[in-house]
């Protein structure tokens, strides 16, 4: 645990002079305690930066109530260049006056607590995630399956009916066929769908993105000629990930060849592709000029099984269902912004 003082010359500000750094200050920032206290500001900027308003906001409060407060947030080891979560306690000394003349602070590592806490949300939005699709299969089981299975079952009692004619038993048969076709499809969907639920099993390689462009480039080169489609890609022909490369291939060409169908018919399509490299992730940006989604209305279906937002053209609305299902296999993350008639973007985020 690392304790510190600081004075407080000016409450108008969180930055006043530390006065007393403990020996763990090594540990924390991976500098002396004297250099720590020779150049207070190194304590701002060690601090993640989406934790700022957290870590100086939480100065202000003690200031304002006089009363002891905790802030988390997380500090940058400068000699290791790592970040790691801190408790950090704040305790005011007050003078005669009750006007605050210094801070005593304590800082504790709770990395252990926070990976805790993650692993703990990762596993609630997977058991939600799970929930939520086996209420979709539910559904499609009760509504989808159910209604041929009746007309089945009631073509089946019909064609028993005494003096029925042939022609009236062959048209029943025809029903009967097309009734089951139905139930064999959405059978083979299904399967589809839980079969992508095995992706960890499968095996994982190095894959270039611009192989996997130059591969559905070609799969859709007669939907791209034919619509005068135009692929924009901006990344490192360097860049690679590893992953299962028929997923990968499944989520760009899912999304480009919806971009190609789902075309506005007052231009020519234009899919741009844009990839970045991170510490650990990649960043995949694919954004059409399409006829676009009405995301507020459709939000809560946007990535649903059987889910439909433009009947004009032939579909069953798999898709996006697949598509996701795809990425969250891969430990990723897909999310989608869409304009009507001015087009749709999907951000992936995928693990390296």
């Amino acid at each position: 645990e690392l304790f510190y003082v600081f004075n407080v010359l000016d409450q108008t500000t969180f930055d006043n002079p530390i006065v007393y750094v403990s020996d763990k200050c090594y540990d924390v920032y991976g500098i002396s305690p004297n250099e720590l206290i020779s150049d207070s500001s190194i304590w701002f900027k060690t601090i993640h930066p989406d934790d700022i308003e957290v870590a100086t906001s939480w100065v202000s409060k003690v200031y304002e109530t006089k009363e002891p407060a905790v802030r988390v947030y997380r500090i940058k080891n400068l000699k290791t260049g790592i970040f790691s979560w801190y408790y950090d306690f704040l305790k005011p000394i007050l003078d005669s006056e009750g006007n605050v003349i210094e801070v005593y602070g304590s800082i504790r590592n709770i990395d252990d607590i926070k990976n805790k806490e993650n692993e703990l949300e990762k596993t609630l939005n997977e058991l939600t995630s799970r929930y939520n699709e086996m209420m979709q299969f539910n559904y499609i089981v009760s509504h989808n399956l159910r209604s041929p299975v009746t007309n089945i079952l009631g073509l089946t009692n019909l064609i028993k009916t005494p003096g029925m004619s042939d022609q009236e038993k062959g048209d029943i048969l025809d029903f009967i066929v097309s009734a089951a076709t139905k139930i064999d499809e959405l059978i083979k969907d299904l399967n589809v769908i839980l079969s992508m639920r095995s992706a960890m099993d499968k095996k994982r390689e190095i894959v270039h993105f611009v192989t996997i462009i130059k591969s559905i480039s070609i799969s859709l080169q007669h939907q791209i000629r034919s619509s005068k489609a135009k692929i924009e890609t901006d990344f490192d022909d360097t860049l690679s990930i590893e992953t299962i490369k028929s997923y990968l291939e499944s989520i760009f060409y899912n999304i480009t060849s919806n971009a190609i169908k789902y075309r506005s018919p007052k231009r020519n399509p234009i899919v741009k592709i844009t990839i970045r490299d991170h510490d650990d992730h990649v960043l995949i940006r694919i954004k059409d000029n399409g006829i676009g989604i009405d995301v507020d209305k459709h939000k809560e279906s946007l990535f649903g099984l059987y889910k439909r937002f433009e009947t004009s053209v032939d579909g069953k609305g798999l898709g996006l269902h697949m598509t996701k299902t795809q990425v969250e296999s891969l430990g990723g993350e897909i999310l989608l912004d869409s304009t009507l008639d001015k087009g749709t973007t999907f951000t992936i985020k995928l693990p390296k």
